[in-house]
C-alpha cells in the first residue's frame, strides 16, 4: 500500500522568487492535502535556499506534507531521480521549480488516472503573471479542441507533449526502476518518457480545469547554452540509446514513435544551438 496518492518531485537549483509562485499552486490544490506528498530536492547551494524554501513551507503551506532534500549530485536529472527513489505516492507527479499548476490541477489528472496510462493534461505559457501575454510555447494549447476526448492511443501523434515530464500524472508501476538518464544534459526528458511507453495502453486527458502554467524565463533549463561539441554528442548517443529501447521490447513499444524520436533529438539540437547566439 502507498502511503500517499500522489508524490509531487520538484527539483530546484538556486531558485528565484517564482519558486514561492510554484509553491504556493501545489499548496492551494482542491485535492485532499492528506493525499499528496511534496517531495523538493534541492541541489545547487546548500545556503540561503534550504533554509529559506524550509522556513517557507512551516509558515506558509500550514498541513502540506513534504520532505526537502539536499542533493550534492548536480543537474534536474540527478534531482528527479532522488525524488523518485524515496517518492511512497501511488502516481509520480513532476513538476519545474518555475512553473504554476492550477487548483484543480491533481483532482483533475486523478480523474482519468490508472495503471494503464499516463494522464496529461493542457498547457499554457506566461512570462511573470498568469494570463499576461507570452511568447508561442512549443506546448501551448495543445489539447486545444481535442480536450473533449478522454482516451488517446496514437503516441505518434502526440509525441510533442511525450517529450516533457511535466503536465502528467504516471502510475509508480508503470516507472517502475527506470530513471532519468544523468549521462546527456539535453533530451533525456523525452528519452525518460519514451522509455515507459511500453507499459502504456494509452494517453489520458484531465478535465479542462487541470492546467500546466510554463513560465518563459531567461536562463531556465530549456535555454541553457552547451556546447557544439556536447551536443553532437548527445545527438548520436540518443540515437543509439532509442534504437536499442526498440529492440529491447520490440513488441511493447510503437515503431512509429520510436522513429519519430530521431528527427526530434536533431530538432532539438537546432534549437539548442540558437541558444549560444
Amino acid at each position: 500500500m502507498s502511503k500517499y496518492t500522489v508524490s509531487i518531485i520538484l527539483p530546484t537549483y538556486n531558485p528565484g522568487n517564482y519558486i514561492y509562485d510554484c509553491l504556493y499552486s501545489i499548496y492551494n490544490q482542491s485535492l485532499d492535502k492528506s493525499l499528496f506528498e511534496l517531495i523538493i530536492v534541492l541541489n545547487g547551494d546548500y545556503n540561503p535556499y534550504y533554509s529559506l524554501i524550509s522556513s517557507f513551507l512551516v509558515e506558509e503551506c500550514d498541513r502540506l506534507n513534504f520532505r526537502i532534500l539536499y542533493s550534492m549530485n548536480k543537474g534536474v536529472s540527478n534531482a528527479r531521480n532522488v525524488g523518485l527513489s524515496i517518492a511512497e505516492g501511488e502516481y509520480i507527479c513532476f513538476i519545474d521549480d518555475d512553473d504554476i499548476i492550477s487548483q484543480e490541477y491533481l483532482s483533475g489528472l486523478l480523474k482519468y488516472a490508472s495503471e494503464s496510462c499516463i494522464t496529461i493534461c493542457n498547457v499554457r505559457s506566461f512570462l511573470t503573471v498568469i494570463g499576461d501575454k507570452s511568447p508561442k510555447f512549443f506546448l501551448d494549447n495543445y489539447l486545444d479542441g481535442i480536450i473533449e476526448k478522454t482516451h488517446i492511443y496514437s503516441f505518434y501523434r502526440f509525441r510533442s507533449i511525450l517529450s516533457v515530464p511535466w503536465g502528467k500524472l504516471i502510475h509508480k508501476d508503470i516507472i517502475a526502476d527506470r530513471c532519468f538518464n544523468t549521462r546527456i544534459n539535453n533530451g533525456e526528458d523525452a528519452l525518460f518518457i519514451t522509455s515507459l511507453t511500453n507499459k502504456v495502453s494509452y494517453l489520458a486527458i484531465s478535465p479542462n480545469a487541470s492546467i500546466y502554467w510554463v513560465r518563459i524565463r531567461k536562463g531556465s533549463a530549456s535555454r541553457k547554452k552547451i556546447s557544439i561539441l556536447k551536443l553532437c554528442e548527445n545527438t548520436f548517443y540518443l540515437w543509439g540509446m532509442y534504437i536499442k529501447m526498440y529492440f529491447s521490447d520490440c513488441k511493447g513499444y510503437n515503431l512509429l514513435f520510436i522513429i519519430s524520436r530521431i528527427p526530434g533529438v536533431m530538432k532539438n539540437m537546432f534549437i539548442l544551438l540558437k541558444n549560444r547566439f
